[in-house]
């Protein structure tokens, strides 16, 4: 869902989710291909405080290059080793992408994610205000680092189900005028921040989507 409308877990979901694996014995696993380390060094898990056996990362981990991670309880992990448990990869531990994976987390600085968060934030409350000059009815809402922009929805999307009452074709030809002003974005209406957006291009952003308001309004 994050991934889909930056929305996060209703309260109690995630807990319920692993109280009901410890009561069945079943393994509790994340995927945070999208989260991992865009919510923080930790990701997901750490910002919403409940730990699974296992998750999966990828992306960001190693700032796009094809690596993904499994990580997890040392128990189940040693069973790769010693538990008859089979992984096969091709590019297992390839070097070049192990290498970006080594300089991308040494880069991932909690200072890195200040300064970065902040910029997010004026990133998506400035697309929020100037939707809302142009007479556009959309909600932007979600984290600092990865947000939301729905069109016409009256109110933040907390499921799939509110998602689909959204614009997209409204949204779609917001985003057609975006391109047209040097900005790609995602027309499923996800955007994202990284460490390398800094405050030049926030204010480019800012003034292309003002621009496109303007031109779909």
């Amino acid at each position: 869902m994050c991934n889909q409308g930056a929305i996060a877990p209703a309260p109690g979901y995630l807990e319920g989710a692993l109280a009901a694996c410890r009561t069945h014995g079943a393994i509790l696993i994340f995927d945070e291909v999208i989260t991992g380390f865009r919510l923080g060094r930790e990701g997901a898990q750490k910002r919403f405080n409940v730990t699974p056996d296992l998750s999966i990362f990828a992306k960001a981990v190693a700032n796009g290059f094809p690596v993904a991670a499994i990580v997890g309880r040392a128990n189940l992990l040693d069973m790769f080793a010693t538990g008859g448990v089979l992984h096969g990869g091709t590019f297992n531990a390839q070097p070049v992408t192990m290498a970006a994976m080594v300089a991308t987390q040494q880069a991932l600085t909690p200072e890195g994610y200040e300064t970065a968060s902040k910029r997010g934030v004026r990133l998506r409350d400035g697309i929020a205000g100037i939707l809302k000059e142009a007479g556009i009815r959309a909600q932007v809402t979600g984290f600092e680092l990865m947000f939301h922009v729905g069109f016409g929805l009256d109110a933040p999307a907390r499921n799939y189900r509110d998602l689909l009452r959204s614009d997209k074709a409204l949204y779609v030809k917001f985003t057609h005028a975006l391109l047209k002003r040097g900005v790609r974005a995602l027309e499923r209406g996800a955007w994202f921040v990284s460490f390398a957006h800094d405050d030049a291009v926030i204010d480019a952003t800012l003034e292309a989507v003002r621009g496109a308001a303007k031109e779909v309004a």
